[in-house]
Parts: structure tokens; C-alpha cells; sequence
């Protein structure tokens, strides 16, 4: 009983004081230097974008020659310290624009290893414009609006 009342009060204290370490990342580099990135030095916010492939025409306005294409991603920033193999120290500092599912890049690791970012937020595929439904039919038949 004395037991479940300590272990609450120890914790606190042990929070209270700053004993809790923030997490940190470390990736060994090829020239066997060492980089440690902090968890407080690490963001990934949640970005997506859509394009689709056009057709120009000469007489007329340029128009979508199929459904747009959707993707959802993050970008990530990761800052950190590298240190070399004789211990000499410098900074690091990268940001990854596009962080796509099972990305090789340090910022997007990094942003993984501290749970930043959510595996089922990924997604590229097609989406409905103005003249084509995500399946690729048309969503009007010889409309002057897209030049069927």
C-alpha cells in the first residue's frame, strides 16, 4: 500500500526537477560522424497538393485531359549537432518538403521515431476537376466548358 502512494509523489519530483531527458534521435553517417537530434528541435506539419495534366489547345482556354491528381504528405524540419570522428561539433539543419510514406531522409525519420507523423495520413490518387470524376469518366459531354 505505502508503495502506490510513493511511486506518484517520486514521479512528480523527478518531473518537478528536470531529470526527464528529452528524446533524442541519432543516426551514425557514413564518414562516421554522429548526428543527435533533439525531439524539441523536430516539426512535421500535415501538407497536400493536387495537379492534374492538361491539354492546349490554340482556339481555346487549356483544359484538364484527365482527373487531378491528389497527394497528402508532411514537411519536416530537423536541427541537430553533428559530431566527427576527432569531435569537433557543427550544426545541422534540414527541411524535407515532401515526406512521403517510408521516406529515406533524416527529417522524415526523425519526425517518425517521434511519432510526428501518422502513417495513414499518406495518400496519392486521383480526385475529381472540373471535367473528369476521380474514376476518369467525364462529368459532361460536349461541354464548351472542358471541349469534349
Amino acid at each position: 500500500m505505502k508503495c502506490l502512494l510513493l511511486a506518484p509523489i517520486f514521479l512528480f519530483f523527478l518531473g518537478g526537477c528536470g531529470f526527464i531527458l528529452d528524446n533524442e534521435y541519432t543516426v551514425k553517417l557514413k564518414n562516421g560522424s554522429t548526428l543527435v537530434i533533439k525531439e524539441s528541435n523536430t516539426t512535421c506539419t500535415k501538407d497536400s497538393s493536387s495537379w492534374h495534366m492538361i491539354t492546349v489547345r490554340n482556339y481555346g482556354p487549356d483544359t484538364p485531359s484527365g482527373p487531378s491528381i491528389y497527394e497528402q504528405f508532411y514537411e519536416c524540419t530537423a536541427n541537430g549537432v553533428i559530431t566527427d570522428l576527432v569531435g569537433y561539433q557543427r550544426t545541422y539543419s534540414k527541411t524535407i518538403e515532401k515526406c512521403q510514406k517510408n521516406s529515406a531522409s533524416i527529417p522524415c525519420k526523425a519526425g517518425a521515431y517521434f511519432n510526428m507523423i501518422d502513417e495513414d495520413y499518406f495518400y496519392t490518387g486521383k480526385a475529381e476537376n472540373m471535367c473528369f470524376r476521380a474514376d476518369g469518366s467525364k462529368k459532361f459531354e460536349n461541354s464548351e466548358k472542358c471541349f469534349f
